[in-house]
């Protein structure tokens, strides 16, 4: 059993799902979920995440930082690649 992403990877879904939400002591809030088969290995792994931007940016604004338009472009391509 498998599901077809939009970037072209194939996930297999079988097998025992085991997720972890939330994950603490981080920034912010992270779920990370998980297919193990039967032999105990991960078939499948996706994570997520918020806030991380969010709290760079507040630093970036507290010590007056410009960045770089390039690292600008990344910050709002990354969104799109996950």
């Amino acid at each position: 059993m498998g599901i077809q992403t939009p970037n072209g990877f194939n996930l297999d879904t079988g097998g025992q799902r085991v997720v972890v939400d939330p994950v603490t002591r981080i920034e912010g809030h992270m779920r990370c979920e998980v297919n193990i088969d039967e032999n105990n290995f991960i078939r499948n792994a996706v994570s997520t995440g918020t806030h991380a931007l969010t709290s760079v940016r507040a630093v970036e604004d507290a010590l007056a930082i410009d960045i770089p338009e390039n690292a600008n472009s990344i910050r709002n391509i990354m969104p799109l690649s996950l």
